[in-house]
């Protein structure tokens, strides 16, 4: 427990400084596909550690940051839940459901990336779900993929979330290319700190 409160107070910094120092507009001219990579051991081993669990418990903690989002009550607790069994910051997947679909369960792209998260119908079968547009399932599907990123790249949101947005093949090549950070990255970025200027503590 102990670790994980360091973990989570690590990313709660993360997250406060990034909030300081965004920018609303990116030096990067490259736009990023959305592609995903195939899923990985690592990402496929922690799936079906989740999916082996029991339902993640929806309870409230006695003090909670809650987020203005437009997600019901049930939807939120589930996230929260999940969020807290990957150690995965809740603004974090909040911020991205933002840039993905604008917290659209239905939505899919050109590419057929679909639901919330924006996940290609292909991580399905590997994760275990039957219909991303299921938001229950999308969310699960994308904070497993998610969680694999943050392990790999436990210090660097960056790279994590051009990992995440198109592919770890493709963000590699970027990094070679001395490019850090995208226009994805950048209205994740955006999004988490409006997330955090409307968050409230619910005692």
């Amino acid at each position: 427990m102990k670790n994980r409160f360091l973990t989570k107070a690590m990313w709660a910094l993360v997250l406060t400084m990034l909030s300081v120092s965004i920018v609303l507009g990116s030096t990067d001219s490259f736009t990023t596909a959305h592609r995903k990579a195939k899923p990985t051991p690592v990402m496929i081993s922690r799936q079906r550690e989740l999916t082996s669990r029991a339902t993640p418990r929806l309870v409230l903690k006695e003090e909670e940051v809650r987020y203005a989002v437009p997600l019901d009550d049930d939807l939120q607790r589930y996230a929260e839940a999940l969020c807290e069994d990957s150690d995965i910051p809740l603004g974090v997947l909040y911020a991205m459901m933002a840039v993905e679909s604008q917290f659209t369960a239905d939505a899919v792209n050109d590419a057929g990336d679909i639901g919330l998260l924006q996940i290609n119908n292909r991580y399905a079968s590997a994760y275990g779900a039957t219909e991303l547009k299921d938001p229950y399932q999308n969310i699960e599907v994308g904070t497993a993929i998610r969680s694999g990123y943050l392990e790999e790249y436990p210090d660097d949101l960056e790279r994590a979330l051009m990992a995440y947005n198109c592919g770890p093949g493709r963000a590699r090549e970027l990094w070679a290319e001395g490019i850090t950070s995208t226009q994805y990255t950048a209205k994740v970025r955006v999004a988490m700190a409006d997330l955090i200027l409307k968050r409230e503590v619910v005692e």
